[in-house]
C-alpha cells in the first residue's frame, strides 16, 4: 500500500527500509516478490506500483477497501494465511522425522 500510495515516485529498497522501518533482507524479498506478481515495476534499482493488469489493480483496490473498513479483518486474514517458507522449513523437518522411525 505505501507503494501505491507514493506511485508517482521510485523507491529503492534502502529508501522503503528507512520509511517503512523493515529490515533490508525482508524488503528486498519483499519487493522482489510484489515484481515478480507483476504489482510492481523495477527500474534500475528502484520500484514503483505499476500492475501489470486491470485486474490486478482491480484486486488491490479492493484490499485497500477492505483494509480502510475492516483492518483487523484484513490483519487475521493476513496472519492466517501460510507462510511459505516457513512450512517448507518445518516440512523438512518432518520428513527427517518420518525417515527416522
Amino acid at each position: 500500500m505505501f507503494l501505491k500510495t507514493h506511485d508517482g515516485s521510485g523507491w529503492s529498497v534502502d529508501q522503503l527500509v528507512r520509511e517503512l522501518r523493515a529490515s533490508k533482507l525482508l524488503m528486498a524479498d519483499l519487493v522482489l516478490s510484489l515484481h515478480r506478481s507483476g504489482l510492481v515495476e523495477q527500474i534500475g534499482d528502484t520500484y514503483r506500483y505499476r500492475p501489470s493488469t486491470e485486474e490486478l489493480a482491480r484486486l488491490v483496490d479492493e484490499v485497500e477497501r477492505l483494509g480502510s473498513e475492516r483492518p483487523l479483518a484484513l490483519r487475521n486474514a493476513i496472519l492466517a494465511a501460510p507462510h511459505d517458507k516457513v512450512q517448507v522449513f518445518a516440512d523438512a523437518f518432518r520428513i527427517k522425522k518420518d525417515r527416522g522411525r
